[in-house]
């Protein structure tokens, strides 16, 4: 069972509590704002704390504006070491669009190519994206997100910005998917969580390794017809189970409970506590919320209770150990 552990709603200097900041304790709430708004003013920024509830809106040269999102970063901020929290916020300013250099951003197809890569983000998180940045959807509560990798940090990417790289979308996305594979490193661990059952767990400490979910298919060892199991907790770990045999009943419920588990205990990381049947690059959802009972519970489309009713009644065979 899942406890929702928002803190409460406060009034900062006499507003209420934006919608960034509902997680923040009011000591950690008082502590980002104050550094960051100085950090702002130093660069020569003015900021707007009452005009997005997202974030902060800075005002550009030329009239223009930049929205910041801050739900994110004032999360990675709260728990980080208070020697960390000021490079924390650096790195953040650095990697801003429109706040960084303008040279940061490669400016040609040659220059991009091995920078591209892709981040897995729950759909809800959408609202605090610029509405020109490159997003698809992974599933009905997830997406993913183009970025760029900079020197101590990750930016979304612009279609402004792509543009003049002279190439298409489709080839963008999989220059990003073919570097996820090659450059995001995962410890694959294979568990043996019930007899003659594996789950493989992708893990590490790279904020992209749930993103190795986008090319999912180049970690199977064996043929997937009938689908894979697959959990996504948070920003460090996939765990997944190949559907061959009987042995996937035990599969579900060791992905099931262990991925609400963990998303419950990774606040500021966290992707997704809900249970997901890929097949064939589709990206199902098995599971839901109840809000009666505050807990997760396994509700699978139809085809997907038929083919586990199938396999349970075969028995099983002797492929539930690879993945």
């Amino acid at each position: 069972m899942l406890r929702d552990e928002r803190w409460p709603l406060r009034n900062w200097l006499g507003r209420k509590r934006p919608k960034w900041a509902a997680e923040l304790s009011d000591d950690d709430y008082r502590s980002f704002r104050s550094m960051l708004d100085a950090k702002l003013r130093e660069r020569g920024h003015v900021p707007d704390w009452d005009a997005w509830e997202n974030g902060v809106t800075v005002a550009l040269q030329d009239g223009l504006e930049s929205r910041m999102a801050l739900g994110r970063i004032a999360g990675a901020f709260a728990a980080a070491p208070q020697e960390e929290r000021g490079a924390r916020l650096d790195d953040f300013l650095s990697s801003s669009a429109s706040l960084g250099p303008a040279d940061a951003l490669p400016a040609s197809w040659d220059e991009a190519r091995e920078r591209l890569l892709a981040k897995v983000y729950p759909l809800r998180v959408t609202s605090e994206f610029d509405p020109g940045i490159f997003v698809r959807p992974v599933s009905d509560d997830l997406v993913a997100v183009l970025q760029i990798e900079m020197p101590n940090a990750f930016r979304s990417i612009d279609r402004n910005v792509a543009e003049p790289w002279g190439t298409s979308e489709d080839n963008i996305w999989a220059q990003a998917l073919e570097n996820i594979h090659l450059r995001v490193p995962v410890t694959d661990e294979a568990r043996e969580v019930a007899p003659e059952t594996i789950v493989r767990v992708l893990h590490g400490p790279h904020r992209l390794v749930v993103s190795h979910l986008l090319e999912l298919e180049r970690h199977l060892t064996t043929s997937a017809t009938d689908g894979v199991i697959v959990g996504l907790p948070h920003e460090n770990l996939l765990q997944f189970h190949a559907i061959a045999d009987a042995s996937a009943e035990a599969a579900l419920g060791y992905v099931l409970h262990g991925t609400a588990e963990m998303f419950g205990g990774s606040p500021h990381t966290a992707i997704s506590p809900h249970t997901y049947w890929w097949r064939d690059g589709v990206i199902t959802r098995l599971t839901a919320w109840i809000d009666d009972s505050d807990s997760i519970v396994l509700q699978p489309p139809a085809d997907f209770d038929e083919l586990m009713r199938r396999l349970i009644s075969q028995g099983t065979g002797a492929h539930g150990r690879d993945s």
